[in-house]
């Protein structure tokens, strides 16, 4: 739905959901995918290339921050959740946006239930403040989740919970761990 609304926002209508799934990619690569597909089937874009992906990601990203303020998503609709690991430790792991989490969290005064927030663009620990940047690819892929265990020394996730039956449930197998369905 917020690529949709970005798209509206630049005055293309266009259903992303007809493409294949943007799951694990960051935005700039989502947005790249979306550019290369309109312009095969012809539609027109009069923006350069990197313009065309910025304004489509500040779109997106103020889309998030809008539907945030105004309380439209669940907090358990905009984060995934993996919960109580081994070592009690627990740990959000989401396709979005450090930003957008941190936001969805403090609003919600829900941070101080969590000890790492592993997004799409940063890994955060909560009681040091410390982020790191990510490289790998994030949900479905597990790149992203064990670069961030590998720098901040997390246990393995025994059970991961999540709201999205398809990617979650990848996630959860590529790290070969059991998968419980919220929402």
């Amino acid at each position: 739905m917020s690529w949709n609304r970005a798209l509206k926002k630049l005055g293309i209508e266009f259903d992303v959901a007809t493409l294949p799934s943007n799951s694990g990619l960051s935005f700039r690569e989502a947005a790249l995918n979306i550019y290369r597909y309109l312009i095969g089937v012809g539609i027109d874009i009069t923006l350069t290339e990197d313009m065309f992906i910025r304004e489509l990601c500040d779109a997106k990203e103020q889309f998030l921050k809008d539907v945030h303020e105004r309380d439209i998503i669940s907090i358990a609709k905009a984060i995934n959740l993996a919960r109580m690991d081994v070592a009690n430790t627990k740990i959000i792991v989401t396709n979005d946006r450090l930003g957008f989490v941190l936001r969805c969290l403090e609003k919600k005064h829900l941070i101080e239930y969590f000890a790492y927030l592993i997004c799409e663009d940063y890994a955060y620990s909560v009681k040091s403040r410390e982020k790191v940047a990510l490289v790998g690819k994030g949900k479905p892929f597990i790149d992203a989740y064990l670069e961030a265990s590998d720098y901040f020394h997390l246990p393995h996730i025994q059970t991961y919970y999540g709201d999205n039956d398809v990617i979650d449930r990848e996630f959860a197998q590529r790290l070969h761990c059991d998968f419980v369905l919220i929402g």
